[in-house]
């Protein structure tokens, strides 16, 4: 995929890279992807099958955050967590 004339990953590509090396940080990042992003249970058909159990769990973490933080979506994407 090219964007701008720079050689990019798709999305699902990129989701997958970050599941799959099981690194904290690359988790949050997709919990961040699936919240800025508004993408639902749905996308994880659109992976590897082996990426789609850890997208769910990320989802799942992702809904857990917002029931217990729901200042989490009135906060501004730039702003630094409290």
């Amino acid at each position: 995929m090219i964007i701008n004339d720079i050689p990019c990953v798709s999305l699902e590509r990129l989701v997958e890279l970050k599941l799959v090396p099981w690194r904290y940080q690359d988790w949050a990042d997709v919990v961040n992807l699936i919240r800025t992003l508004d993408l639902d249970e749905a996308f994880a058909q659109k992976l590897n099958p082996v990426a789609r159990p850890f997208y769910v769990q990320c989802y799942d973490q992702m809904v857990e955050e917002d029931h217990y933080n729901p200042e989490i979506h009135d906060r501004h994407p730039d702003e630094p967590e409290a």
